[in-house]
């Protein structure tokens, strides 16, 4: 069986295999968020989806309950592009 694109997400998510751009960084800086807080999300990532730029979009949730939504892109692991919380 192949796993799915969201399967990847967790498990890439779950061995750490992220790194954030400059660009995700300040965002999340911005967003009060810390990258356990990204890490958490994308391993209990539920929905995804294609955004207008072509890049992918996963959906999960933080420590305290919001939703997050962050833009990535793979890249022999996750490369975090952007994020933002969205409120539940």
């Amino acid at each position: 069986m192949v796993p799915s694109v969201l399967e990847n997400v967790r498990v890439l998510a779950g061995r750490n295999r992220i790194a954030f751009t400059r660009h995700a960084s300040e965002r999340m800086w911005e967003n009060g968020l810390s990258e356990d807080d990204v890490r958490h999300a994308l391993r209990q990532a539920s929905a995804l989806f294609l955004g207008s730029d072509g890049r992918l979009q996963v959906v999960g949730v933080v420590p305290g309950g919001d939703e997050l939504a962050v833009d990535l892109v793979f890249d022999g692991g996750l490369v975090i592009v952007t994020g933002f919380v969205e409120a539940r």
